[in-house]
C-alpha cells in the first residue's frame, strides 16, 4: 500500500463516522509533505471521534511510512493544495435534521472552504 492509498483509505474511514466536516488531501511537492486539511477547526479540536481518528492516522502513518511526512491542519493558505488528490465533504452525509440549516449552501456546489460553518453549530 502506498502512502496515498493509505491516506485515502483513512479518509474513507472518517466518512463512516458521519461527522460534518470537510477534508482535503494533497501532496505538496515543494516540501514533500502529504497535507490533509480539515475544517471546521471546532470539530477538529472538539470532537472525540475525530480526535481519535487523527491520532490513529498519525501513529499508523509514522510506523508504516517512516520516510514520509504528514501534515494534518486546519485550512491554511500557506498549504499548497494545488495538487489536490482527494476531498471529502462531510456535509453531504449529515442527517437531514442537521442538514436543514446548511443544505441551501451545499446545493450551490461550493467548495469546503466556501461553507459558512456557523450553520453547523
Amino acid at each position: 500500500m502506498t502512502p496515498k492509498d493509505y491516506i485515502i483509505a483513512k479518509i474513507n474511514e472518517l466518512q463512516e463516522l458521519g461527522i460534518a466536516l470537510c477534508v482535503k488531501y494533497a501532496y505538496e511537492e515543494a516540501t514533500s509533505y502529504h497535507v490533509i486539511e480539515v475544517a471546521p477547526e471546532s470539530v477538529r479540536r472538539g470532537n472525540e471521534q475525530y480526535m481519535e481518528w487523527e491520532y490513529s492516522i498519525w501513529k499508523e502513518f509514522a510506523n508504516l511510512f517512516p520516510n514520509e511526512d504528514l501534515l494534518i491542519s486546519e485550512e491554511d493558505e500557506t498549504n499548497d493544495m494545488s495538487s489536490l488528490i482527494y476531498s471529502y465533504n462531510g456535509f453531504d452525509f449529515v442527517s437531514e435534521t442537521r442538514k436543514m440549516g446548511i443544505s441551501f449552501i451545499m446545493d450551490f456546489g461550493l467548495l469546503c472552504s466556501d461553507v459558512d460553518y456557523s450553520f453547523a453549530a
